[in-house]
Parts: C-alpha cells; structure tokens; sequence
C-alpha cells in the first residue's frame, strides 16, 4: 500500500512538472501592432539611430514660443533630415503630429524652431526627431502649458495724438515690434 502511494504521489509530481514546463513554454509576449511606418522603440545603440536631447521650451507666451534640441550622436549613417513634432496627445511622430518643424542643427548639433501663433490654454507635448538610413529616433519628450488669455495679433497706424491714445486705452502688455516713424 505504502509503495502505491510512493508510486501516485510520483506520477503526480512528474505531471505537475510537465504541465508547468508546457506552461511557461506556451507563454510568449504577444507582438505589438504599430501603426504603419512607424518602428518598435529600440536603443539607438542597436537599430543604428541618432541619440537625441529634446531641451525645455523658452520665451512662451500667446504670441511664440521657442524649442531647443540637440543630435548627440548621428547613430550609424548621417542625418538627413530633423526637427521637432509637436502636439496635443503624448508620442507625436513625424507621421503622427499636429506639427512637424524641419531644422538643421549647427556644428555643434543644435537645433532651434520659433513657433509663432501659440492658441492659448492647451498642453502641447514636443520632442526632437532625426532621421537616417537606419530609420528615425525621437529624442525624450517635453510638456508644455500655452498661457490661458485672449491672443491677438493686430498691426495699427497711428497718425495721430488721439489714435496713440486710444491705442494705449486697449491696456496692451507688450508690443513685440513697435515701429515709430514718419512716412
């Protein structure tokens, strides 16, 4: 008796095992479906792709704004083409974006894009993008609030005393490119 139990509690061990093992054989990672043209996010260092630094924004306000970014390394092959993309939801691609701003980058790998027009009240998110032959790398992402308020872009002559005056009545905080002359 003691023997058919040795022997039951051993066939019972040996199933439990094969069961495990064909378990976590049958578990794999199931494959992403991307939208087209775009390619899983792999380390530069393996696909071959520039390595990118998206910088903080400067000078925001209702009129402009300005992005920064650098290429740190070219990756494999040389850029040809980068920039920054921008827009309202997380992961904007150069496929994908409410806006795509082409740049060159200096000697140095800088790259500058003023904005101009910024609607107000809306969270933007931006990051730098570069690609070449081995495909197109995004730098980290950057998030941004435009300010909230009314924005307008108006031009004015003024010929007179009164027109300065009811200008000046319109309580304006800034004049970006106040031209005074006589013509």
């Amino acid at each position: 008796m003691r023997s058919n139990i040795l022997y039951s509690f051993r066939a019972l061990a040996l199933l439990l095992t094969i069961f495990s093992l064909l378990l976590i054989h049958s578990c794999k990672k199931e494959t992403e479906i991307l939208p087209p043209g775009e390619s899983p996010i792999t380390p530069p260092a393996i696909q071959g792709l520039a390595k990118l630094f998206t910088d903080s924004i400067f000078g925001l306000s209702n009129f402009s704004v300005t992005f920064l970014g650098k290429i740190l390394e070219q990756g494999s092959s040389a850029v040809t083409e980068s920039g920054m993309v921008v827009d309202t939801v997380p992961g904007a691609t150069t496929v994908k974006n409410l806006n795509k701003f082409k740049a060159t980058p200096d000697a140095s790998g800088q790259m500058k894009v003023i904005v101009t027009y910024v609607p107000e009240g809306t969270t933007y998110y931006m990051r730098t993008y570069a690609i070449n032959s081995a495909g197109t790398a995004y730098g980290n992402e950057v998030v941004f609030r435009s300010p909230d308020g009314k924005s307008t872009l108006e031009t004015f002559e003024i010929k007179t005393q009164e027109q300065l005056i009811a200008l000046g009545a319109k309580h304006y905080t800034s004049l970006q490119s106040l031209r005074i002359g006589v013509r």
